[in-house]
């Protein structure tokens, strides 16, 4: 964008597009970075917040004027060409800021944050199950893991049972600590 569009309305700084790069075995090394192709980029704030399981959809986080930041999903078409996000339901994104996604191996469950109201602290982490082709009600995960404070980053592993996101209501090292839980 050279320089010309700046989020005047918000941080003042350029907004966000999505990028991405290819391993190339031959020469052992990482392509350039290219823009996403497709739908997927828009004049607003755009970024990837995880890939699902297969590999041909990507959570993407959209802040804009209209809202607070929220969770939508883009699915790849044809080799590397990304649909226009769609904004998922309002069971996941409320008033408030919603973002950091990470779906389960099967595809079953979906964690994410959200600042909503009914938390135990300032970003909670919660979870949805599928329910069919949507997402059921979110359901905070407890005081376990979610504190007064902030907890952010959340990622679920391959198998389902071992969680690590970041902190700064844990007792730790300072700031956003990252912490692993098991289930």
């Amino acid at each position: 964008r050279k320089g010309k569009h700046l989020d005047e309305n918000g941080d003042y700084k350029f907004y966000e597009d999505i990028y991405y790069s290819q391993w190339d075995a031959a020469s052992n090394s990482w392509s350039d970075c290219m823009k996403a192709g497709g739908a997927v980029n828009t004049t607003d704030h755009d970024a990837v917040l995880s890939i699902s399981p297969d590999g041909h959809g990507i959570y993407v986080y959209k802040n804009s004027a209209d809202n607070a930041g929220d969770i939508y999903f883009s699915k790849m078409t044809d080799k590397l060409i990304w649909k226009e996000a769609e904004k998922l339901p309002k069971t996941i994104n409320s008033s408030y800021f919603e973002g950091s996604t990470s779906e389960t191996a099967d595809g079953k469950m979906l964690y994410f944050v959200s600042e909503r109201l009914g938390g135990l602290g300032l970003c909670d982490i919660y979870y949805a199950e599928k329910s069919g082709s949507s997402w059921g009600k979110p359901v905070n995960i407890g005081a376990t893991i979610n504190t007064p404070g902030d907890e952010k980053f959340v990622f679920i592993h391959p198998n389902g049972k071992t969680l690590f996101f970041a902190s700064d209501g844990h007792l730790g090292l300072g700031s956003y600590d990252i912490y692993k839980t098991s289930y």
